[in-house]
């Protein structure tokens, strides 16, 4: 493992984040020298949008959730007519589209809180009738 990854791995980055997303966050720079200007600039603009993923994931807010969205959406796209699209900077980086999206969505669903599941619906209950020593006294009619 080169020096840059293994700097990805360490545990104090990504605040928890499992090694299966590490791989996006940490480009080791496979394609030449990794300290080209243009490589730089397309890893700084994977990074930021796999910040605001990870920010607005489980946002509660509705701006929040619409700024997830808006990301999400990015990060669906298969558009490569743009050299800032995100399967445009996979290629440049050399990266997996498929690979990135599916630890993306390892990533979230591991962040979700677990939920019960709802409770059962009581529609489907009938009325007994209570036994007839819990049952009051009837008195005389009025």
């Amino acid at each position: 493992m080169s020096s840059p990854v293994a700097r990805c791995y360490a545990s104090t980055m990504l605040d928890g984040a499992t090694k299966h997303a590490l791989p996006l966050f940490c480009y080791p720079g496979g394609r030449g020298d990794p300290s080209r200007p243009e490589e730089g600039l397309v890893v700084a603009v994977l990074e930021h949008a796999i910040g605001i993923f990870q920010r607005y994931a489980l946002a509660a807010d509705r701006d929040g959730r619409l700024l997830f969205a808006d990301i999400d959406t990015w990060f669906a796209s298969d558009d490569t007519d743009y050299p800032f699209a995100f399967v445009s900077i996979c290629n440049v980086l050399g990266l997996d589209v498929a690979y990135v999206r599916s630890s993306l969505r390892q990533w979230r669903e591991s962040r979700k809180p677990f939920r019960r599941p709802p409770p059962h619906p009581v529609s489907h209950l009938r009325a007994v009738p209570a036994p007839s020593a819990l049952r009051p006294a009837r008195g005389p009619a009025r």
